[in-house]
């Protein structure tokens, strides 16, 4: 009996949980891995979106690692530039020597011709050869932009990257106004005659012209590959490249227009960083096209860039001194405009 009371015992020793004891279980291991992975997750979509900081940009110097952002990528391009390895020319539009040098460039070299398969320029023509804006979402953007072109420019490409029917069809609308190939000579900007019917809007823009993407967001590599085969195919000397949220300062785009004619071995002319760049074509057959794989955007500019250094290129970089800006980057420009319209709005009402 007392083993038999022994066995009895034992079997409730060794006996399982009630089953509601082991769900509960379950469940609270479940809940705990799950917020585990959860929190996981939400560092990394925090790692992924928050903004690099200058100083966590910089740490990169000296450590030899390709830089995985743009920030990192400009702060190693500015290290190398005050390292010496990366010269940068500060220009001084006013006091003539740009004139000067363009005028000895012409004596040098036959006015409109390919010397050596080198790029020479015609001093006396102020009409820049093209223009370049890629467009996305916004068209308001990309009319402040086309709108602060102020100098003769014999083509404007705008990139058109397919974000919706809706916003694709808006943009066409907003383009066709833009498109002066048409137009009288001596047009004034508006957006109706007295006929009723649309003139262009810029008459700066002598022609325009949509390229379209067949695969949806083609980012920025794909967006710089569409015009450098155009540039290629039709021979264009050069391009000035932006995004559609920056604006050329009044009178700039005629000292970018002398750049070109005073620098025409330069491959590369950074007038905001690679937000708003010229590139010339003999820069495309020495460095080629960018590298698709950074999609949608950010490092395929500075590997372009050193690219350039590595294929010997000459540089330009613009002063990003304030007063010595080419070109306003920025949407805070947009809210300006638009109070600047409002503004003149309600003094057309009060006259």
């Amino acid at each position: 009996m007392g083993d038999l009371a022994s066995n009895k015992g034992g079997s409730e020793v060794h006996q399982k949980p009630p089953l509601s004891i082991q769900i509960k279980s379950r469940m609270r291991k479940r809940v705990i891995l799950s917020l585990f992975f959860l929190v996981i997750f939400l560092s990394a979509l925090y790692h992924c979106f928050r903004k690099q900081t200058i100083e966590e940009a910089m740490l990169i110097i000296g450590t030899g690692r390709k830089a995985k952002t743009d920030l990192e990528g400009q702060v190693l391009v500015e290290n190398a530039i005050r390292n010496g390895k990366i010269g940068r020319e500060v220009i001084n539009f006013d006091n003539g020597n740009l004139d000067r040098k363009i005028k000895e460039n012409s004596r040098r070299n036959k006015v409109g011709e390919e010397v050596e398969g080198k790029m020479v320029f015609h001093e006396k023509s102020s009409i820049l050869e093209s223009i370049t804006v890629f467009a996305f979402a916004r068209p308001d953007l990309v009319r402040y932009h086309l709108e602060s072109v102020d100098s003769d420019v014999k083509q404007v490409f705008v990139v058109l990257n397919t974000f919706s029917i809706a916003v694709t069809l808006e943009m066409k609308r907003l383009l066709k106004l833009f498109d002066c190939s048409h137009s009288r000579p001596g047009l004034k900007r508006k957006y109706q005659n007295s006929s009723g019917e649309f003139d262009c809007i810029n008459p700066c823009i002598r022609k325009l012209t949509i390229l379209e993407s067949d695969n949806g967001n083609v980012g920025f590599a794909g967006s710089f590959n569409t015009v450098a085969k155009k540039m290629l195919q039709n021979n264009i000397q050069y391009t000035i490249i932006s995004n559609d949220d920056t604006r050329f300062r009044p009178g700039s785009l005629k000292n970018i227009g002398k750049l070109f004619s005073a620098k025409p071995k330069s491959c590369l002319l950074l007038f905001s960083h690679f937000s708003s760049f010229g590139i010339t074509i003999s820069a495309l057959r020495r460095i080629g096209v960018m590298d698709e794989h950074f999609w949608p955007a950010y490092s395929e500019d500075t590997d372009y860039y050193l690219r350039s250094v590595l294929g010997n290129c000459e540089n330009f970089h613009a002063s990003d001194r304030y007063d010595r800006l080419l070109v306003s980057h920025g949407e805070i420009l947009t809210l300006w405009k638009k109070v600047q319209r409002s503004n003149q709005g309600e003094k057309g009402i009060k006259k």
